[in-house]
């Protein structure tokens, strides 16, 4: 892809080149996800609780969607696949920026995945790519209360901290970790065999993929 060109020509680490590395195996994982969201219950509406008081009011709790979704991410290509798919399923709009580094990638994927949405009669626009890669551009959208109901980031602590500094809407955030897998003295081997290779072997470099085994010996 231009962006893998592009990071090997800014001598990136391989780790990165990698990840912007796009093949097609890695397009079968993000339509096999697609397919199994779509598989998913839509639970847009629907009623958790219901109270009826005697006076004729009724107290319901329900599930509904949060609206629009401002999503940044760092150079991940998956990651607007896997948005997307989860947005879809729930009844959001993703207004997605991706880094400056993926945004070729990016921007072949959307258009992708807009064309699909074109062709099944949905609004393309509940999936938009924002062009501005900027940190002032994050910022700025970041404060539209009116406009935007949550913001998620993907990165570093740095990055979320700057976000939550200046966000007036709502934000989540995903940052870097240390993922453990522990195995109990009382696992089935097989079983633990499963687990920790579907923890790893899939997608190492993923920013969930397992990188701590801890093996309980008794």
């Amino acid at each position: 892809s231009l962006d893998a060109e592009r990071a090997k020509k800014l001598d990136l680490e391989k780790k990165r080149i990698a990840i912007l590395t796009i093949d097609s195996s890695d397009i079968s994982s993000m339509a096999d996800f697609f397919e199994t969201v779509a598989s998913y219950e839509d639970i847009a509406g629907k009623e958790l609780t219901r109270i009826e008081k005697e006076d004729g009011c009724v107290i319901s709790k329900r599930l509904v969607p949060l609206g629009v979704l401002f999503m940044i991410s760092e150079a991940r290509p998956s990651v607007l696949c896997d948005t997307s798919a989860i947005c879809l399923r729930s009844g959001n709009a993703l207004l997605f920026q991706s880094s400056a580094n993926s945004a070729n990638t990016d921007c072949a994927v959307a258009a992708s995945l807009r064309r699909a949405m074109k062709r099944a009669q949905l609004p393309e626009d509940c999936i938009t790519i924002l062009s501005d890669t900027s940190h002032e551009a994050a910022y700025r959208i970041s404060q539209l209360a009116n406009q935007i109901d949550l913001v998620c980031v993907r990165g570093g602590y740095g990055a979320l901290a700057d976000i939550k500094k200046n966000a007036i809407v709502p934000v989540i955030g995903a940052g870097p970790g240390n993922c453990h897998v522990y195995v109990e003295k009382s696992a089935k081997p097989e079983m633990a065999r499963d687990i920790v290779l579907n923890s790893k072997v899939p997608r190492p470099l993923a920013c969930n993929a397992a990188e701590t085994l801890l093996l309980d010996r008794g």
